[in-house]
This record gives C-alpha cells, structure tokens and sequence, in this order.
C-alpha cells in the first residue's frame, strides 16, 4: 500500500476496537524500504514525516494519532502507530453510581430533637450546656454500661448514606461546554443513560437533591469527553443560600 507520495508500505497488523462508552483505538505497524540509509535517526526522520502525531486518519477522519514510533532494522524500517477518537454524530451518557456511608455528630441528625429533646426538655438521659448546645448522653454508672433502660446512652455519632453519582459524557462533535461546579441539581437534572439490555438506568428522585463537586472536559480525536461527579444532599437538601 501507499501512505504518502511514492514510499511502499507493506502492513504488518492493524486493529479497530469499539470500547462499550463509543471510544474508538486503532493500532497499525508497517514496514517499508529505509532506501539504504542507516541509523535509527534518519529511520525516524523519515517515519515520523509520513505519520506524525495528531495526524487525522486518511480513512476515518475522526480518528487522531496519538503514537507513531519509527525502528529501524537495516534495508527496512518499521512504522507502529495508534489512534483514537469518537465517530462523528455519536452521543452517549453513562452513569456510575456509588453507595456508602459516613460518620456525623449525633446532633447534627433531622430527627435530633424527637429523642433528644431540648435543654429546658431533655429526652433519654441528653445533657446540654448552658447555652443550650448538645453536649452528650448520659451513660449509666455501671461498668460495663447496660442498654436496658437507654439505648442512646453515650451515642455520640451516626452513619449517614451518602452517594456519589458520576456522569459521563462522549460526543462526537465538540459542543459541550462545562456546567458550574458547586451547582444544585436535580436527579432529573442529571439525566439517564441506556443500558446495554435497553433498559434505562436513571437516579432515584424523591426527597433529596444534588450537588456538583467536580468536572473536566478532554478531547478524544475530534470528539469530547465531558465528566461531571455529583454527591447527594441528607434529608434537608443543599443549602441554597450557600450553594447556587
């Protein structure tokens, strides 16, 4: 075959691999004649002016080079190269979704009050300072303590759910800019991808919203892949007098 002007090239391997998000990788290694000029310099010199990186792909034109490496061996030189990109027109989103908990003080809970009560009406042994702040529960003088009378004594914290919802987006025409990070969101806002059965995958709505903790943008070929991680709020939601 002939890559450019009249210098032959006899192909080695190639490959072209769909990744499950819509990411195209090619490989592709040639041989051709080093027109008896010795040395890995000129062997490079040559190959890297047939096939440099950001090179776009005769044939697939959403594709970019991202490697071309040039050995030489004698008469011969060998060309490998690999190349990426998104076929134009592609669009898809991808959610990942992450469960877990975390650690928070006991007095920071929604329901805090109900078992806890207040410093004029304390509940389940609560002892509060002057000013009216929590300050712990009451633990039982025996050793070790018995949970028959008071199952909060000496609760301090609690487990909270937490999720992290992380958004991906490829297209394979660049038109997406970023969205502002610290933004409150809906689930819907987030939106929802199909799976590989048909199904859709979307976020659980209901009581809680979201918040938009981080983002970055790359381009891939002539296409863009756009990443957004989201973490829900508690039961009371983002504050909206301190997030946008």
């Amino acid at each position: 075959m002939k890559l450019v002007g009249e210098t032959e090239f006899e192909t080695l391997g190639a490959s072209y691999t769909i990744t499950n998000d819509g990411v195209v990788e090619a490989t592709g290694s040639f041989m051709y004649a080093n027109n008896n000029q010795t040395g890995l310099g000129k062997a490079q010199e040559k190959g890297i002016g047939l096939v440099s990186k950001m090179t776009q792909h005769s044939e697939y034109n959403h594709l970019i080079c991202v490697d071309a490496n040039v050995s030489n061996a004698g008469a011969y030189a060998t060309l490998a190269t690999h190349w990426v990109g998104i076929p134009r027109g592609h669009k898809r989103t991808t959610l990942k979704v992450s469960l877990a908990t975390e650690e928070a003080p006991i007095e920071t809970h929604p329901d805090f009050k109900v078992f806890a009560g207040t410093k004029e009406e304390p509940k389940n042994g609560a002892i509060f300072n002057d000013d009216g702040t929590f300050k712990k529960f009451k633990t039982n003088e025996t050793c070790p303590p018995t949970f028959d009378s008071n199952k909060f004594q000496g609760v301090k914290s609690y487990l909270v759910p937490t999720m992290i919802v992380q958004k991906v987006e490829l297209n394979g025409t660049p038109d997406t800019s970023l969205e502002f990070v610290g933004a409150i969101v809906t689930a819907a806002g987030i939106g929802s991808h199909e799976k590989a059965d048909g199904s859709t995958l979307t976020i659980p709505t209901g009581k809680f919203d979201f918040l938009l903790i981080g983002a970055s943008s790359e381009f891939i070929g002539r296409g863009q892949k756009v990443s957004y991680r989201y973490r829900r709020s508690g039961r009371e939601r983002w504050n909206d007098e301190i997030y946008e």
